[in-house]
């Protein structure tokens, strides 16, 4: 869990400033009154780089709902601040800020910019004054200590690799798929390897997705999964273009997720577990496992669909009626093959992949594919979607280690700051490093 760099103290009134030509003329008014209110700071990537960060014009909006975007212009406020931790505190501020030390001014900038980098010297218990500014747009202030590195990306995985790869050549569990684009291999990475370390043990790990990659994510990949199979796109399209012929084909290379369940139900082990390149798992999932045996679908939650689905893909599976997995999500799932690839494929290629929302497309097929075959849907409060509930302390935030809030899973799914990998530099050592010694011991016990 990251540590704050600074502990804040109090924070004045919003008082005006006299500017010129977008610059801070007036002096700061140190002994502004001041105000009861008291901002939640909160991690945020800045730049590559964790901000324990305030936003003024969220907590001076009062509630207010107005057609602007409360950025109180020309004011300016003036808050303390106690360091936590000896070194360089680096820090970025949206406008410009003067900082004090001891009385003595040690930082002045009057700038009207968006978010600049700076560092000032402190010591452990060192109290600030920061008197900062508002032009326009954004304002925000934020820091970290030096002391927070980031791990490189292979430093991040590397040293569970050989305990992942014992793991699968042990592993008796449903082998998994893993889909990703390769925008954000780091975390894809993550992903898999916290399904592996935290989860259950697959006999099998396969990647898919390719044909999009870049030669960095795919060299990274390769560094990462010795133990994988990385499946030729080529195979799938093929095997996609001899079972439902070259228009399911070209709607894979066109659609990223016609390629996903073209990859998820007509490649490799018919009966095996898929996820996202978004999914952390942080504790086994026992839950899923057990379920799986008496079903054939097992998932984690999503909004309900079922309307959407039933307009899909009705027609095309000849239902009157909507199918009952309309919560059916397909960036974790554990499926048993059931039905002949070729009676699937010839029905995926019956809906083009651009007359409906992705979701209803890959989501609504499998869906509609096992409505009448047992399906499981998994607890929401155990298997988390942040887009819908929020996410304790943010995604830097989380204690990640002890996973206090008792998650199997988190999806991050529809969020638009879903984590990058800049953000699992930070936050995947913690999501593998102590879990993973939990997932040993309890192998040990098994074996015991």
């Amino acid at each position: 869990m990251l540590t704050p760099p600074y502990e804040l103290l109090s924070v004045s009134w919003p008082r005006p400033v006299a500017e010129d030509n977008g610059r801070w003329t007036s002096e700061p008014e140190w002994d502004a009154p001041m105000s009861p209110l008291r901002p939640q700071p909160s991690w945020r990537i800045v730049g590559g780089e964790p901000a324990w960060t305030i936003d003024w014009c969220e907590l001076f909006r009062g509630g207010i709902i107005n057609l602007g975007s409360c950025e109180m212009r020309r004011f300016h406020v003036v808050f303390r601040i106690r360091a936590t931790a000896s070194g360089r505190l680096v820090f970025w501020d949206d406008d410009g800020s003067i900082i004090r030390l001891g009385g003595q001014v040690i930082h002045d900038d009057r700038g009207s910019h968006p978010l600049w980098r700076a560092e000032v010297e402190v010591q452990a218990g060192d109290v600030l004054e920061v008197a900062q500014w508002q032009a326009t747009g954004a304002w925000l202030w934020g820091a970290q200590s030096t002391s927070l590195a980031p791990a490189d990306g292979e430093a991040v995985f590397a040293p569970h690799r050989d305990l992942a790869a014992e793991r699968v050549a042990g592993g008796d569990g449903p082998p998994l798929k893993l889909y990703t684009g390769g925008q954000h291999p780091l975390r894809a990475i993550v992903g898999a390897y916290s399904l592996i370390l935290n989860g259950y043990a697959p006999s099998a790990v396969h990647l898919y997705g390719g044909y999009q990659w870049s030669p960095e994510s795919d060299a990274l990949f390769r560094a990462a999964f010795p133990f994988a199979e990385i499946v030729d796109t080529e195979r799938v399209l093929s095997t996609a273009r001899e079972l439902g012929g070259p228009r399911l084909a070209d709607m894979a290379l066109r659609f990223w997720y016609v390629m996903k369940v073209c990859s998820a139900m007509l490649d490799g082990p018919e009966t095996f577990c898929l996820m996202d390149d978004d999914v952390l798992v942080v504790d086994r999932v026992d839950d899923a496992l057990e379920a799986f045996q008496s079903h054939d679908l097992v998932f984690i939650p999503d909004m309900d669909y079922g309307d959407c689905h039933h307009r899909t893909w009705s027609r095309v599976f000849g239902r009157s009626t909507v199918t009952p997995g309309g919560t059916f999500n397909a960036g974790l799932f554990w499926c048993r093959g059931v039905h002949d690839r070729r009676w699937m494929a010839e029905r995926m290629r019956r809906v083009r992949g651009e007359n409906c929302i992705g979701a209803c497309w890959d989501q609504g097929f499998i869906a509609t594919a096992y409505a009448d075959r047992p399906m499981h849907g998994l607890e929401a409060n155990r298997h988390f979607y942040p887009v819908f509930e929020g996410m304790p302390g943010g995604i830097l935030g989380y204690d990640w280690a002890a996973n206090p809030c008792g998650f199997r899973s988190v999806h991050w799914g529809g969020i638009p700051n879903k984590p990058d990998d800049a953000a699992m530099r930070y936050i995947g050592p913690q999501v593998l490093g102590h879990r993973a010694a939990c997932a040993m011991e309890h192998d040990l016990a098994l074996a015991g």
